[in-house]
């Protein structure tokens, strides 16, 4: 069997058991050290689609897999425009009443005085 064949194989068992035994992977295949390394390397370093787990087991850790080599650019959507008011919303009648000053209202700062001052007794 080729490399590319039993990294398909390997791959495939990591993926369905979700964890695999470097050692079980040595006997199933016969492999020795530097072969399983390079299987390592390539599953861990360049798929980055299995990670390493104390030096003893190989677990799948998966990826997206990729459909098209040219990327697909997507417009953002534009904003979707509110229909109701905010909640700290003042309406405008109420605002030009709070703008208004004293004497647009027909009263004098006098008027206030009176209102805000204590009567007396």
């Amino acid at each position: 069997m080729t490399f590319d064949e039993i990294l398909e194989q390997v791959r495939e068992l990591v993926q369905s058991k979700g964890r695999v035994a470097y050692r079980a992977l040595k006997r199933r295949f016969a492999l020795d050290d530097e072969y399983l390394e390079d299987l390592k390397s390539e599953l861990i370093k360049a798929e980055r689609v299995a990670m390493d787990e104390d030096g003893e087991v190989l677990v799948w850790v998966g990826a997206v897999p990729v459909v098209s080599s040219q990327l697909s650019v997507v417009s953002p959507q534009p904003p979707i425009p509110h229909t109701q008011p905010p909640i700290s919303y003042t309406p405008p009648h109420l605002a030009e009443r709070i703008r208004a000053t004293p004497a647009d209202r027909g009263r004098t700062q006098d008027d206030y005085g009176a209102v805000c001052r204590p009567q007396r007794l």
